[in-house]
């Protein structure tokens, strides 16, 4: 009954989505402490800048005439910045206070979260516990009251027939007795006879009660 309540509850079950949500930010937060690789690319139309092949092709050229030679290259492009970068970046972080509260406070919330969890349902188990107890002792009480009952039905017959004999002096007790049945009667509900309508319990004459003196002789 215990392991059914804690896997139906809907109110725990919300407290371990909340938990599982809060798993991921421990680990997001801890992967802050891992190098991270950043590429970076940039390609720009550029107009009226520097352009350092116009200063060094000629100069190239002409020392390719003086020699004789094409070792030097005259089509030099070098527009500065350049109009396509690309870099790639590792950084690792050696120290840094504010990754170290981050994983702190995700590690805090993960736990808190947990406890939260595990105190929901320590408690509903408690509830349902609870309950089943009070459930057992009502029915218990309710088999004790019955079983009275037909204690109480006996000791009205022989007393009866203790009165009708003339041995035992009148009481109010019989009467109390015959209103706690019908009362009991009636909150089972009515009872049926043979022919199916309700049966009415039997009107015995006078009041009389058990606690009388009973004549030595019988």
């Amino acid at each position: 009954m215990v392991a059914e309540a804690l896997r139906n509850n809907l109110a725990l079950q919300a407290e371990r989505f909340a938990e599982r949500r809060s798993a991921p930010e421990v680990g997001e937060a801890r992967g802050l402490f891992f190098p991270s690789i950043t590429l970076d690319s940039r390609h720009s139309k550029q107009d009226g800048t520097l352009n350092l092949g116009d200063l060094l092709n000629p100069a190239f050229a002409a020392l390719n005439q003086l020699r004789g030679t094409n070792n030097f290259p005259t089509n030099l492009d070098l527009t500065l910045p350049l109009a396509h970068e690309s870099r790639l970046r590792l950084t690792q972080p050696l120290f840094n206070e504010a990754i170290r509260r981050n994983y702190a406070l995700a590690r805090t919330r993960f736990a808190g979260q947990e406890a939260r969890r595990l105190a929901a349902a320590r408690r509903l188990a408690a509830d349902v516990q609870v309950a089943y107890l009070s459930l057992a002792a009502a029915r218990s009480a309710a088999a004790v009251y019955e079983s009275s009952l037909a204690l109480v039905a006996e000791n009205e017959r022989v007393t009866e027939r203790l009165l009708a004999a003339g041995r035992v002096r009148r009481t109010p007790c019989i009467a109390r007795g015959r209103a706690e049945r019908r009362g009991a009667a009636a909150r089972r509900g009515p009872r049926t006879g043979e022919r199916g309508g309700p049966r009415a319990e039997p009107d015995t004459g006078p009041s009389v009660g058990h606690a009388g003196r009973v004549d030595p002789g019988l």
